[in-house]
């Protein structure tokens, strides 16, 4: 379990190549599918079970399943309005959609769907995890509020490389 651990970790940490190329944009990268393994909560599937992950805002994503590296099979689905996305586990913002954006992301908190975008300022807003590339590493910015009222669990060795939002 510590070196699945480890393993997700170098993951999220230094980029890789060789994924399915959207726009400008990589997706699903290895970090975000590590990202996966290293968060838990209420609504998330059971080992066993196939993952959801809505994607919004990506041009040139297809819908696909995939296998994580903790070996569960993740279902892509292209989602756009709010009804899709709450029949998923986690959604993906390629971009932020509209200025509806915060009731949005309490709507899908209150299921219990894990909110992730690239997109800077996107915990501020209310997501749950923010993911950006840095030069030779990603950053991770963590909504621990927002994570914590939704009933989440954030594995350790995430918690030690995530920056987390000020509470307010």
């Amino acid at each position: 379990m510590r070196s699945l651990a480890v393993l997700l970790l170098a993951s999220l940490l230094w980029p890789a190549k060789g994924v399915v190329a959207t726009s400008a944009t990589q997706f699903p990268d290895p970090a975000f599918m590590g990202l996966l393994e290293l968060i838990h909560w209420p609504g998330s599937p059971l080992p066993g079970q196939r993952l959801i992950v809505g994607v919004a805002g990506f041009a040139g994503v297809h819908p696909a399943t995939v296998v994580s590296p903790g070996h569960r099979l993740v279902e892509f689905r292209r989602v756009s309005v709010i009804g899709e996305m709450k029949a998923c586990h986690v959604v993906v913002f390629g971009r932020i959609l509209s200025s509806e954006m915060p009731a949005m992301l309490q709507a899908l908190q209150a299921d219990r769907v894990l909110t992730v975008a690239a997109v800077p300022g996107f915990a501020r807003r209310g997501g749950l995890v923010e993911l950006i590339s840095a030069p030779g590493r990603r950053k991770i910015t963590l909504n621990s509020a927002a994570a914590r009222q939704a009933g989440f669990r954030i594995h350790p060795t995430l918690m030690r490389v995530a920056d987390f939002l000020p509470r307010e």
